[in-house]
């Protein structure tokens, strides 16, 4: 194999592409977030609060102020804050959130991907906000994208995994995994006899 074919094989690999258009999502989002300044959403500050409750048990007070805890993103936002001591929480959210609409840009525009995924996110403000501001459901959206499209890619395993982290970072998405394998088992795309 020449030098040339493996160049032309790393620069077609799915990985490298996915790369890349994480690498632009990541961009327009910090571009975003540049413009809008920082600032947090009060769940996501209550998760660091949580986690500090847990973690320190010496600490007085009542441990959640009212919020529902939601596992993922005590355990997340917590320990990101506890490690790099810093409430910079948005920039994990940011990274997930790149590489799930890579993934779905990268999938065929038959099976709901393509190059439109590179304006639709930038559409909804309530998102990009949500994801910019590191607010549970810009976590859990990002999973729950990530989980559609490996479902479409055929790895049902792996999708039940992200549809499982999409719950614990928002209660809610229980409805949309039974609804998500009902459309796969209907439209033939999976097959539970085998």
């Amino acid at each position: 194999m020449s030098f040339l074919n493996i160049k032309l094989y790393i620069f077609n690999s799915n990985l490298i592409k996915t790369v890349a258009i994480s690498f632009i999502f990541f961009l327009l989002l910090s571009i975003v977030l540049f413009i809008r300044g920082e600032g947090w959403d009060g769940d996501s500050l209550v998760n660091i609060a949580q986690f500090n409750k847990l973690v320190f048990f010496d600490l007085y007070g009542v441990p959640d102020s009212g919020t529902t805890p939601k596992l993922l993103p005590i355990t997340l936002f917590g320990t990101f804050h506890f490690v790099f001591n810093s409430y910079s929480i948005h920039w994990p959210v940011i990274l997930l959130s790149s590489f799930a609409f890579a993934k779905i840009a990268l999938l065929p525009k038959a099976e709901g991907g393509g190059f439109l995924w590179f304006f639709l996110p930038f559409i909804s403000p309530a998102l990009i906000f949500s994801i910019v501001s590191a607010d549970n459901p810009g976590l859990a959206i990002p999973f729950y994208i990530l989980a559609i499209t490996f479902a479409f890619e055929k790895k049902i395993s792996l999708s039940f995994v992200f549809l499982l982290l999409a719950e614990f970072s928002r209660p809610g998405y229980s409805v949309l995994m039974v609804l998500t394998l009902f459309f796969f088992i209907f439209n033939g795309s999976l097959n539970i006899n085998k």
